[in-house]
């Protein structure tokens, strides 16, 4: 927008840094002031109208004034003079005579003979002429985009110079109203400074200067979360507009290889993965047909879902020991339990899609239904308790202290469980798939050799009185890398308890007494409610 800016008494003072100049006067007084009842003139105003020129404007509140004087008066010459004066109901005048750039103070009085008016307020008046507020920008291996904001109407034309390895020389002399400048035929690889002048008849403006260099920018600022337990989103910022492509690399423990080569301003990739149990790197460069940038910042996306296979055939369930062969597919279960890391990504991006509702207590959202439970909205997760779950909300946003991260997931219900579930492709499992990894064919009570128990083996009523971080204790001795299948947290099934419409809990919790741990063990709740000592696992059949 083109300033034409006006200043009325309340107006603050403009601090400017070049020297105030002063100018031409006419005959005056060191402090005039009014002589007569004349009224004084009032709503004095001053608009810039150019680098060396203001408008007065004011209201005339007497009808036989001879004329109105005006005095100035400058801050390197604190003294009103009287410089200039008008005919009777004038309500205007043009200070053409400023020199760039100072500070003008103004007053006006109306006058009779040699009577005067009192002078209205004295106001302040820039004599203003700043440089263009200038940008570079490279849009090719070897051009620059040098472009500004006009932001006054009054210059005839610009100077703009140029710097490599030498000095300063002048790159164009462009017209007024011009905006912006290609300059081509530059070296790749170099840094270049552009600075910009604007000219009036009578004053030059500032000068303003920036740096740009011909190097193609590196994409930064990449990220990796989990999209879902297969898939992980990779995102970056672009930082060049000129690329031809740009190239996304991962790591997987035995060195970079090529992602996928994608196209100029992608800024996100999809990247399927068989199972995310092992840490992986990603890293993006651009690149043009000459040139590549550097690599930015390589992100990390640590393993998220970590399974072990328990291989289909027989397995010991029940306090008897009975042998079971129902089982002959292979599964994956889950070597931890669910973390509370891993289940508020699962909310934002059901709070996302819009597929929950939170309020200062719950959250809650719709289950499909079955024999027990008819379709309709249940809780899936209490906020209400705040001493005991590490899970918030706030800002719109569920977030978790880091120190609580690889801590299992609590407070959550059966239906929030069976929803994490199904949102990632995966399954709770039945009682008799949970006890099957837990002991397998040993026949044995626990989920390792012998009876012998401590805080080591499982976290119980004797070890804490909060949940833990998962894979503290002993791995299952049976499929290896399955921890914490006794204690923590009591563990939510996919099966419902004869006769009833409770859910089965597996594998008891830091509440239960060691003489209560054994793997045949089971405890029930109703799939709406939640506890401290509940939380979950799944698996893939």
């Amino acid at each position: 927008m083109k300033n034409q800016a006006k200043y009325h008494p309340l107006t603050a003072l403009l601090v400017l840094t070049c020297s105030i100049l002063i100018v031409m006067t006419f005959s005056g007084c060191d402090d005039p002031e009014g002589t007569s009842g004349l009224d004084a003139p009032s709503d004095i105003m001053v608009t810039v109208v150019n680098d060396h020129t203001v408008m007065l404007t004011w209201e005339d509140n007497s009808d036989d004034e001879d004329g109105f004087k005006i005095a100035r008066k400058t801050a390197s010459r604190d003294e009103w003079e009287i410089f200039a004066s008008v005919g009777p109901d004038t309500t205007s005048y043009n200070d053409a005579s400023l020199l760039y750039t100072g500070l003008y103070w103004y007053k006006v009085a109306a006058y009779k003979g040699d009577d005067m008016s009192d002078y209205s307020g004295g106001i302040v008046a820039p004599s203003e002429f700043p440089p263009p507020d200038l940008s570079v920008r490279a849009v090719h291996e070897t051009k620059i985009e040098v472009y500004w904001d006009d932001i006054w109407d009054y210059e005839l034309e610009f100077e703009l110079y140029r710097r490599d390895t030498a000095d300063f020389s002048l790159l164009a002399i462009l017209p007024g109203e011009t905006t912006s400048y290609i300059d081509e035929g530059r070296e790749y690889g170099l840094n270049y400074i552009y600075s910009l002048i604007a000219f009036t008849s009578v004053n030059r403006s500032g000068v303003d200067s920036r740096r740009v260099n011909t190097t193609i920018n590196a994409p930064d600022k990449v990220t990796s979360t989990f999209a879902d337990s297969k898939t992980a989103r990779i995102s970056w910022s672009d930082n060049c507009t000129y690329e031809t492509a740009q190239i996304l690399e991962y790591d997987d423990g035995t060195g970079y290889v090529t992602l996928a080569t994608l196209d100029p301003d992608v800024t996100e990739y999809l990247h399927p993965l068989n199972v995310a149990d092992q840490p992986l790197k990603y890293r993006v460069l651009a690149e043009t047909q000459n040139h590549q940038s550097d690599y930015g910042t390589a992100a990390t996306l640590g393993a998220w879902f970590s399974f072990n296979v328990v291989a289909g055939g027989d397995y010991t369930y029940g306090p008897s020991g009975d042998t079971l062969s129902d089982l002959a597919t292979d599964y994956s279960m889950l070597n931890y339990e669910v973390t509370n890391r891993q289940y508020i990504d699962f909310l934002n991006f059901m709070l996302e899609d819009g597929d929950i509702t939170v309020d200062a207590s719950s959250v809650t959202g719709a289950y499909a239904g079955d024999v027990d439970w008819a379709a309709g909205d249940y809780l899936f997760f209490s906020l209400d308790a705040v001493d005991t779950t590490r899970i918030k909300y706030e800002e719109g946003k569920f977030a978790v202290d880091p120190k609580y991260i690889v801590y299992p997931v609590n407070h959550v219900s059966w239906f929030g469980a069976n929803a994490f579930a199904n949102y990632y492709n995966l399954q709770l499992p039945t009682e008799f798939e949970w006890e099957k990894a837990a002991r397998g064919i040993s026949g044995a009570d626990y989920p390792w050799s012998g009876t012998a128990m401590s805080c080591g083996d499982a976290y119980t009523s004797a070890c804490g009185d909060m949940p833990d971080e998962v894979g503290g204790r002993a791995v299952n001795q049976n499929f290896g890398k399955l921890y914490d299948m006794v204690g923590n947290v009591s563990e939510w099934t996919l099966s419902t308890v004869a006769g009833a419409s409770d859910k089965v809990l597996k594998g008891g919790s830091f509440l239960t007494a060691i003489d209560s741990l054994q793997v045949w063990q089971f405890t029930q709740m109703p799939a709406n409610e939640t506890s401290n000592a509940v939380g979950f696992r799944v698996l893939q059949r």
